[in-house]
């Protein structure tokens, strides 16, 4: 099986596709990297028009790699960025419309090596 990552963290967008072979041998296929500064558009607290726009574009962009590798499971997160904005659900909410696509928002705890 073929398997994304889609990593949405406060500066960067990451995908990560792997393969899984029939011994759960796992093959790297794609490490793409975009900057998108999301940290940037958060302004008094709140995710502002213009970064959840760059989210949708790029999340869409790796969606239409995702099809062309034909992934079979895309699991997108987010982090700090998101996490923290006090518009969080609504940005996730307008994001996942116009992507088609479900984001799990981690919380600080959910990331490995924190305590």
């Amino acid at each position: 099986m073929k398997y994304a990552i889609v990593d949405i963290g406060s500066n960067t967008v990451r995908l990560n596709l792997y393969l899984v072979d029939e011994e759960n041998i796992i093959k790297p296929l794609l490490d793409k990297k975009r900057v998108a500064g999301l940290s940037s558009y958060v302004n008094d607290g709140q995710m502002t028009r213009k970064g959840s726009d760059k989210l949708v574009r790029i999340t869409k962009s790796y969606l239409d790699i995702c099809r062309s590798f034909e992934i079979d499971e895309v699991h997108m997160f987010a982090t700090a960025a998101l996490r923290n904005a006090t518009n969080s659900k609504q940005v996730i909410d307008c994001v996942e419309n116009q992507i088609g696509h479900k984001i799990e928002v981690l919380t600080g705890e959910d990331r490995p090596g924190c305590n």
